[in-house]
């Protein structure tokens, strides 16, 4: 399964501590055992409104109450109030 060597990095399926699974291998050549497995985190970017923007049309609005908990609740409205 030399295949994959040397390639751009791959998304992985974990299956438990020491298993995990690949995209579909049918087409590779016999899996013989061994090799190693590299956790690389691969970059992605992300946008951001500006702080001008975030003042006039803050995001907290759009978090729903059931995802707070109730110390996060609490301080989200005492910061709204005081606000």
């Amino acid at each position: 399964m030399t295949e994959i060597n040397g390639v751009d990095p791959r998304p992985i399926r974990v299956i438990d501590d020491y298993s995990f699974s690949i995209e579909n291998t049918s087409g590779f050549g016999r899996y013989t055992g061994g090799g190693f497995a590299n956790y690389e985190r691969v970059p992605f970017i992300v946008k951001f409104q500006s702080l001008e923007q975030s003042y006039r049309n803050p995001n907290l609005l759009k978090i729903p109450p059931s995802k707070l908990s109730q110390i996060e609740m609490h301080s989200a409205l005492l910061l709204y109030f005081d606000w």
